[in-house]
């Protein structure tokens, strides 16, 4: 039912590959509670600071 793929987008402060942007992908697993929020498991460890953060959710690879 969810979306495949989702992705933590953070700014730094020193360029890397030529952009301040940085992401760790991860993956829905399944839901958490009734009001939309999901579980994800991400390919390395979230920094502290991604608490309440947003994440993208890409919409795309989906078997909905």
């Amino acid at each position: 039912m969810y979306p495949n793929r989702m992705v933590y987008l953070y700014k730094a402060k020193v360029k890397k590959n030529g952009t301040h942007y940085r992401y760790i992908w991860g993956k829905i697993t399944r839901p958490h509670g009734n009001s939309g929020v999901v579980r994800a498991k991400f390919k390395s460890n979230l920094p502290p600071k991604s608490m309440g953060a947003k994440a993208r959710v890409f919409m795309y690879p989906s078997n909905v």
